[in-house]
């Protein structure tokens, strides 16, 4: 039988793409013949699949289906909150849409650049990173993508493009005793993440920078390769992103 995330989700994607016809008790008994397993299935429908469930004059099977190929565009707010992901709901929905700009980038995002939208706090954005992680969770999403298309992507946000600083990239490796201002004072005069561990490697340009028992701390946190791995994999994603260099500052200008 269909796995209960394909149930919820088909379920969802009928309500986000409001679809006329297709009302819930027709997805549901779709769903207990097995026509529908994924949602992508909902865009495959023929007049067939239809027609076997009506024998009533009162239903146009054919309807219906056109109904359905009229949908295949949807915005990616109606997307993103039709996938069902934990603890995103109609408003998270929206700030993703509105913040991160595309599909692909909520799909990869990390959770440290998740947090910049308002109203996304850690622990949600370890459920968005690990629902897009799920490899059932993956090839249900792909199979949807290849069926619609999205019609309102855009550049990331100038709001959230703000708040992204190789200080705030810092800030984010949870080193003890580093907050925000003190990730900003040792980035002071620094412009990529290669530059900002040089800096940390000098031990007399991290004393300058911080107090002792904190350049302790950040010397200790990234003598493991990982912790480099981990500033330098966000610093990637930021530039990829558009959140810091040229991009960002167009962003800035143009007010997305």
């Amino acid at each position: 039988s269909p796995a209960p995330f394909d149930v919820a989700t088909t379920r969802r994607i009928q309500r986000a793409a409001d679809i006329e016809g297709v009302g819930e008790a027709l997805i549901a008994e779709l769903v207990e013949r097995e026509r529908l397993k994924t949602p992508a299935d909902l865009f495959t429908l023929v007049v067939a699949d239809i027609a076997v469930l009506y024998k009533s004059a009162e239903v146009a099977p054919a309807k219906i289906i056109d109904a359905i190929a009229a949908r295949h565009e949807l915005s990616l707010t109606r997307l993103i909150y039709a996938l069902g992901i934990p603890s995103v709901g109609e408003t998270t929905a929206k700030d993703l849409s509105k913040h991160l700009g595309s599909f692909a980038r909520v799909r990869t995002a990390l959770p440290a650049v998740l947090t910049l939208v308002d109203g996304i706090g850690v622990a949600a954005a370890d459920e968005i990173r690990w629902f897009f992680r799920d490899a059932h969770n993956a090839h249900a999403v792909d199979a949807l993508l290849a069926q619609v298309t999205i019609s309102d992507e855009h550049a990331v946000s100038a709001e959230i493009a703000g708040k992204c600083s190789l200080g705030w990239l810092l800030a984010q490796q949870g080193v003890r005793g580093l907050g925000p201002v003190k990730a900003e004072k040792l980035t002071d005069g620094v412009e990529t993440v290669v530059a900002l561990l040089a800096r940390i490697d000098n031990e007399l340009a991290l004393v300058r920078a911080l107090d002792e028992r904190t350049a302790a701390a950040v010397r200790e946190h990234f003598a493991d390769v990982a912790a480099r791995e981990s500033l330098l994999a966000l610093e990637r994603q930021a530039l990829d992103f558009g959140l810091l260099g040229s991009a960002a500052m167009l962003s800035a200008t143009k007010g997305w």
